[in-house]
């Protein structure tokens, strides 16, 4: 008895050419693409200005972590009202990536013993070896 259902015939052709595509995509799509071409371009900062703080009271660093984290929001868009997860997400993640980088940049050991303990993050040290 002869099977009235056809299996659909694929080439291996076929296969090739669509992987071919789907990587040429995904080349095309890369983060590493997504960077501004611009050689000019700066991406958005902002002054912290902390002179007028003891850095070596408790306050004086808590103070300091504060205009930090509000200049990171500021920034990278955290407050902002959005509806958005994916938004939300890139702008927290913007945050703390910011601050983190400030608290590298500004090299105090009070300040990132203060961050590390109340962030459970540590510094990234080749952040911290880039600004010197």
């Amino acid at each position: 008895m002869k099977s009235t259902h056809t299996a659909p015939r694929v080439h291996v052709s076929d296969i090739t050419l669509t992987a071919l595509a789907a990587l040429g995509l995904g080349l095309v799509f890369s983060p590493a693409r997504a960077a501004n071409p611009d050689p000019v371009y700066e991406p958005v900062s902002q002054l912290v200005r902390y002179s007028d703080l003891n850095l070596n009271s408790h306050e004086g660093i808590a103070q300091l972590d504060q205009r930090i984290e509000a200049a990171a929001r500021d920034v990278c868009g955290g407050d902002t009202d959005s509806r958005s997860l994916a938004n939300w997400s890139q702008a927290r993640t913007c945050a703390k990536t910011s601050a983190s980088r400030a608290v590298a940049q500004i090299n105090n050991a009070a300040l990132t013993a203060f961050y590390t303990k109340k962030t459970g993050r540590f510094i990234d040290r080749r952040a911290r070896l880039a600004k010197r």
